[in-house]
């Protein structure tokens, strides 16, 4: 019975010590109280003090942007109108920037270059609505795009069209 009343009593001392608050500090020194003729050290007014300044913040602000440079001819001869291919999805689309070309043939299958790799997926295409378009590859991932004539977009990125039939 005393190992029990002992070890419950551990148990109780060391939850106590755990629980992150400090116990409250006893001091030998009389405390001050209302009566008392001389003011403390505490008490009396900082005079001597001045309050520091707060850091200044600094705002950062972008660059400015400059305005991007029309076509030359060549570049305008290259890409058709806008409305030339409305209704036909077939042709070659790419994204520059991401070194991404797809290529929709007329018999229904596509091809897909990536960042240099010819060919990197291939498969199947239907447009099921006009602005839709479907890309099941043979490696089982089926792509939705947007279609609006001139552009596909797949998953936010904007691949322009370079070429039709």
């Amino acid at each position: 019975m005393r190992v029990l009343a002992a070890v419950v009593t551990v148990l109780c001392l060391t939850v106590a010590g755990c629980s992150g608050t400090e116990p409250a500090a006893v001091s030998s020194e009389p405390t001050s109280s209302a009566s008392s003729a001389s003011p403390s050290a505490t008490d009396a007014p900082s005079t001597a003090t001045t309050p520091t300044p707060e850091p200044t913040r600094t705002t950062l602000t972008p660059p400015p942007t400059t305005p991007t440079a029309e076509p030359t001819a060549s570049e305008a001869a290259t890409e058709p109108p806008a409305g030339a291919y409305a209704d036909d999805p077939v042709g070659s689309y790419r994204n520059k920037q991401m070194r991404w070309k797809i290529h929709l043939e007329a018999d229904g299958t596509f091809r897909e270059d990536f960042e240099g790799f010819k060919n990197f997926r291939n498969g199947t295409w239907k447009q099921p609505r006009k602005t839709r378009i479907r890309l099941k590859g043979r490696d089982g991932v089926t792509t939705r795009a947007r279609y609006d004539g001139a552009t596909l977009t797949i998953r936010g990125r904007v691949l322009t069209r370079t070429g039709g039939r």
